[in-house]
């Protein structure tokens, strides 16, 4: 389980470079003693490094450069690696011309992100922006302990992944830079009033209806507490694949009739009414969130994975402004957010000289 859980963790750092850092908070760090940062990763001084990616279904595919950033080159190599996870499930998944497409809609798509990452970084490095040495030791130490691993363990998982510390660590420094440089420029010139939270509120009023009592139901897929990480991981995917259905337009009720193991399958997965206090709190928190209607994320529990549907809710008074106004807030710092960090990239791009060669 470990593996898999830094798996995620490392995943996670690799791509927030790739996605733009919108709402991350800025790395800091107490002492300000700069290093020498590092070429980004597919710079000319990475130009003659070759590498070769064995594709099942047309042989090797020599490293080349795909696309070039001002004096940054982004090559194949790069590509293929921030995109791994998604490739591997297309090789998988598809065959033959269909797989060859489908890998070169994904190369494409991840390259146009490792545009946008480079675009950051050189826009970090026009402000003078560096990153401390303890700054990439305290996001080390960060993701050892949220995981629980020690140091020699972070270094083995890394080389199970093909990874050295100093690449790691030269990640996480892209990374914090990124951060960095999307607060300075587009975070902190986000500001949502109490004006807008207040204008929100009262044009949105239906949406904070108080709910008192809820009527549910559910589809259990039960997991023994003795399975293995295999077996749990078989019961995830069934879970995901009827929740998959579900949102396609599968009928709940028939899919609780066919895949549910809880004892109420043969009702349509039917649990009757409940008020707060009443039910497993994890089931709970996301039964008091849904509207009429709705169908919840997979919930786990100590049962196994549940997926709820809202049959009815019954609601009581409206929510106060005093108790919605910061996820309001919050909504609407995201949506401030997003417009203006679009509005900065496109700056970014029309300043650069952007070439492709796919």
């Amino acid at each position: 389980m470990k593996l898999k859980f830094l798996k995620t963790e490392l995943l996670r750092i690799f791509l927030l470079c790739f996605l733009g850092s919108l709402y991350i908070v800025g790395c800091s760090s107490s002492k300000n003693t700069a290093i020498k940062t590092p070429e980004p990763r597919g710079s000319h001084r990475n130009i003659e490094k070759k590498f070769e990616y064995k594709e099942p279904s047309y042989g090797k595919t020599i490293d080349r450069v795909i696309g070039k950033v001002n004096n940054d080159i982004i090559t194949l190599s790069e590509v293929q690696e921030m995109s791994l996870p998604l490739l591997k499930k297309i090789r998988e998944t598809y065959s033959g011309h269909e797989k060859k497409v489908k890998i070169k809609e994904t190369e494409k798509e991840y390259l146009e992100k490792l545009i946008e990452n480079k675009l950051q970084l050189q826009r970090a490095e026009k402000l003078g922006m560096y990153v401390a040495e303890e700054a990439i030791d305290n996001a080390t130490e960060d993701v050892k302990k949220r995981n629980s691993i020690s140091d020699e363990e972070l270094k083995r998982l890394l080389k199970a992944e093909g990874l050295s510390m100093d690449d790691y660590r030269e990640r996480l420094k892209e990374q914090i830079l990124i951060t960095r440089v999307v607060n300075a420029e587009v975070r902190s010139n986000v500001v949502v009033t109490e004006e807008e939270t207040r204008e929100y509120y009262n044009n949105h009023i239906n949406e904070f209806m108080r709910p008192i009592e809820v009527e549910i139901r559910q589809i259990l897929f039960i997991i023994d507490p003795d399975a293995n990480d295999a077996q749990r991981d078989k019961k995830e995917a069934e879970a995901k694949d009827v929740l998959k259905r579900i949102r396609g337009g599968a009928d709940f009720i028939e899919m609780a009739r066919k895949y549910s193991e809880g004892p109420s399958a043969d009702k349509g997965g039917y649990l009757g009414s409940f008020k707060k206090g009443e039910m497993i709190l994890a089931i709970e928190k996301a039964a008091f969130i849904l509207r009429e209607g709705e169908v919840s994320d997979l919930i786990k529990t100590e049962l196994g994975i549940h997926i709820i549907k809202i049959e009815k809710s019954m609601v009581d008074v409206v929510k106060p402004l005093d108790e919605v106004g910061e996820e309001i807030k919050k909504e609407l710092f995201k949506e401030k957010m997003k417009a203006r960090f679009d509005e900065w990239m496109e700056k970014l791009r029309k300043d650069a000289a952007i070439e492709r060669f796919v």
